[in-house]
């Protein structure tokens, strides 16, 4: 039985062969980790994106809070100087929220679509407490209903 010769050149071509796919497999690896790290990066500027909305909104949801809330229990001409605040600050307040719910969208996350929502409906109630709340800046202390105050801050 002769065993059959290998020449170097064969060898060589062998090793070769055998770094050349090991290259491409590294790069081929390297590749699907650089995906994962695109993917996770992009999640992560939508992530910041929905932050840095809903951060806007807290701060203009408390401005509007705060100042509705000592507007009701200053007097009328106080309450007054406030109302052209509160518009500019409902309308940002809306915006915002509205952004929110837009950036949250594209998470595709049940549980901060669950925060959105719920934040969706206590946003309505505010926004159905507004009138009640412009209609008790032009009356006096006295003559505005007592449990605005108290339903105000409950939903704000």
């Amino acid at each position: 039985m002769r065993i059959p010769s290998v020449s170097l050149r064969m060898c060589l071509f062998a090793v070769v062969g055998i770094l050349g796919l090991a290259l491409v497999a590294g790069a081929a690896g390297r590749f699907l980790d650089a995906r994962t790290v695109a993917a996770s990066a992009r999640a992560s500027r939508y992530e910041a994106l929905v932050d840095e909305a809903v951060l806007s909104s807290l701060q203009a949801i408390r401005f509007e809070r705060s100042n509705s809330f000592s507007s009701l229990v200053a007097g009328s001409s106080q309450a007054r100087e406030t109302v052209q605040k509160l518009v500019a600050t409902r309308a940002e307040v809306d915006k915002n929220l509205a952004e929110v719910a837009q950036r949250a969208s594209a998470l595709d996350d049940a549980p901060i679509a669950t925060l959105v929502s719920a934040a969706q409906r206590e946003h309505r109630a505010l926004v159905g407490l507004r009138p009640q709340l412009d209609d008790a800046f032009t009356k006096e202390v006295e003559a505005r209903e007592p449990a605005l105050a108290e339903r105000w801050t409950i939903h704000g």
